[in-house]
């Protein structure tokens, strides 16, 4: 009976020995998770303060810069290319014979003096006769042998400057860029067998920066030379 309570006493002193070894245990683990627990809130900790540092304020602005930087170059394009009212004429590079026949061109000659060449339709095939050049300042003869007329263009100007062509001593036209960097005249007729044609642009206020001093005149002029042949009369035979 003895031995019994002895055997029985042991078993169950291993039991809990068993049991405190298990909880002791369990409280190691719980010890692990708790320094994991902590190690979780530093990094929580540390997210919310980068968000404070960068959080939407930051976002935000990097969204602006993001939106400047993509607007900018379409506004400098912008302000670059900016010209005054019917200010392009067709622009510089003729346009082939078969482009330039299919637009029918609303004047002719004397019907075109003081006409538009844009509204009269008279710069497709149109040819640059003389130009000059001061700085970055172009002056240019144009002329359109289907309308048979001419006219100055001014380009790399600054707002107040004037351009002028004159064909005769009655027969003037005149422009001034209002704003932009390019202008043009209205037209004059050509008469081929006396053809004569002067051009002056003015820099009223100079330009520094291209050494153009203040009343500068860039002048340029053509004749009958400088015209290119006569389109063939329609019905007429070439020669062979």
């Amino acid at each position: 009976m003895t031995t019994v309570r002895d055997s029985s006493s042991g078993i169950g002193d291993s039991d809990r020995g068993g049991d405190e070894g298990d909880r002791e245990d369990s409280g190691g683990a719980a010890d692990g998770g708790g320094d994991s627990g902590g190690g979780g809130g530093g990094r929580a900790r540390a997210s919310r303060s980068w968000i404070r540092r960068h959080g939407p304020e930051s976002l935000i602005g990097a969204l602006i810069v993001a939106i400047v930087a993509a607007l900018v170059p379409v506004i400098l394009s912008a302000l670059l290319a900016e010209e005054s009212p019917g200010a392009s004429d067709g622009g510089n590079p003729a346009d082939s014979p078969s482009a330039s026949a299919d637009v029918v061109p609303g004047c002719k000659g004397e019907t075109c003096d003081g006409l538009d060449p844009e509204k009269a339709r008279c710069t497709r095939g149109t040819v640059t006769l003389r130009d000059e050049w001061a700085g970055l300042m172009r002056l240019e003869i144009r002329y359109n042998p289907r309308c048979e007329a001419v006219w100055a263009k001014l380009t790399g100007a600054r707002p107040g400057d004037t351009v002028t062509i004159t064909t005769s001593p009655t027969r003037r036209q005149a422009a001034k860029v209002d704003w932009g960097k390019t202008q043009y005249t209205t037209m004059l007729p050509v008469h081929r067998k006396d053809f004569s044609a002067q051009a002056v642009a003015v820099a009223v206020k100079g330009n520094a920066e291209q050494e153009i001093p203040k009343g500068y005149e860039l002048r340029v002029g053509a004749d009958g030379t400088h015209l290119p042949s006569a389109p063939p009369t329609p019905g007429s035979s070439s020669p062979s």
